[in-house]
């Protein structure tokens, strides 16, 4: 695929006026910053408390972190892992393009939240000749997106993006660790399609006041005791942190797309009233609802 510098640099400009919060189904993002640079400059040594993913367009330069030196060349895909220091240096008429996020660990799943504690210990730090790799087609593709004047413009620009940033993982993290996490997987099956009826069931029900614990157990046909050790087992949180957190993701969600009023947004995601919304919601996602929105 062929795409011009100007769309890659206007790409990741546009990408910037979007929502910074991006909310699966299992993993939730906030990005820091989506970036394109032409001659990229040296670094001084630095370290950052999130991830930062490179890839090089064109050029060449030197990433070092503790004490090894990889070589940068066109093609080449690469990441900074959190709290490692490192620097970019020797560039010539280095172009890249990258993205700054974190996982937003109390909005996700268990399953997400260890496959990027791992990617957060690989020793897998640069992947050569990344051109064909199914994470920089998406990357492209989420660029040339940026490009679209379509109805869904935020739907696809969403779906894309979370899409990339968890491909990261398949290319950063070695198979044998894949492998690990397989077979962890296919032990708890049993327990999975419960916990995969009972969210379904809490997804369709989240605009509820009486949606409990008890009510989902007796829904399963499993006691109260059995559904918290699933949701335990599974999501590594209760079953009330569970719904507090999704309540949240489809408030965050509803602010970031639609024009519903906070009280409106309240009474569709189960809370009693805007008060107890508001601080909810601050308390999860460190700002206000009425401050979210300004920042989307």
């Amino acid at each position: 695929m062929s795409i011009s510098s100007s769309v890659y640099i206007e790409g990741m400009r546009r990408l910037n006026l979007n929502t910074p919060i991006l909310i699966g189904k299992d993993a939730t993002f906030r990005v820091h910053y989506w970036g394109g640079v032409q001659d990229h400059i040296d670094t001084p040594i630095h370290q950052h408390s999130i991830f930062e993913i490179c890839y090089v367009l064109d050029g060449v330069g030197i990433y070092s972190e503790l004490g090894i030196e990889y070589p940068l060349l066109k093609h080449t895909l690469f990441i900074s892992r959190p709290n490692i220091k490192h620097q970019i240096s020797n560039g010539q008429s280095l172009f890249l393009i990258f993205v700054s996020f974190e996982l937003f660990e109390e909005e996700s799943s268990a399953a997400a939240i260890e496959l990027f504690r791992q990617m957060a210990a690989t020793t897998k730090i640069i992947i050569s000749d990344a051109a064909d790799t199914t994470t920089i087609r998406i990357w492209e593709a989420l660029l040339l997106q940026t490009q679209e004047n379509q109805k869904l413009f935020q739907d696809s620009i969403q779906a894309l993006s979370i899409a990339l940033l968890t491909s990261f993982t398949n290319v950063f993290i070695e198979q044998s660790d894949k492998a690990g996490l397989r077979k962890k997987r296919n032990m708890n099956n049993s327990s999975e399609a419960s916990i995969n009826h009972a969210i379904l069931y809490i997804q369709d029900n989240l605009a509820s006041r009486f949606l409990t614990q008890a009510a989902v157990a007796d829904y399963l046909h499993i006691s109260g005791r059995q559904l918290a050790r699933i949701f335990q087992n599974n999501l590594g949180q209760t079953f009330k942190e569970y719904v507090r957190n999704e309540r949240i993701r489809k408030a965050a969600l509803m602010l970031s797309t639609t024009r519903n009023t906070i009280k409106q947004i309240s009474e569709e995601t189960g809370f009693d009233n805007v008060h107890y919304f508001t601080t909810v919601f601050s308390e999860v996602m460190g700002v206000s609802p009425g401050k979210f929105v300004d920042t989307t």
